[in-house]
């Protein structure tokens, strides 16, 4: 979720694409977005996510995932 000027809107990262896309949600009309992600937001977006996985699933979980996604 990200709150610009009174705006919410819901944000996507595209890992293949590299790039972020959303949609405002509190609005009458649509408006859709997409922009270039950078090395920051990227970095940022993998944390987020590193952080979320170690949170929900067990060390174990996750080895055998990362295991899974490498072979």
């Amino acid at each position: 979720m990200m709150k610009y000027k009174g705006y919410e809107a819901i944000v996507e990262f595209d890992a293949e694409a590299e790039i972020l896309h959303g949609e405002v949600i509190n609005i009458r009309d649509v408006i859709t977005f997409q922009g270039i992600a950078t090395d920051r937001e990227l970095r940022t977006a993998i944390k987020s996510q590193n952080t979320l996985l170690k949170a929900r699933f067990p060390r174990t979980v996750l080895t055998a995932l990362a295991t899974a996604i490498v072979a």
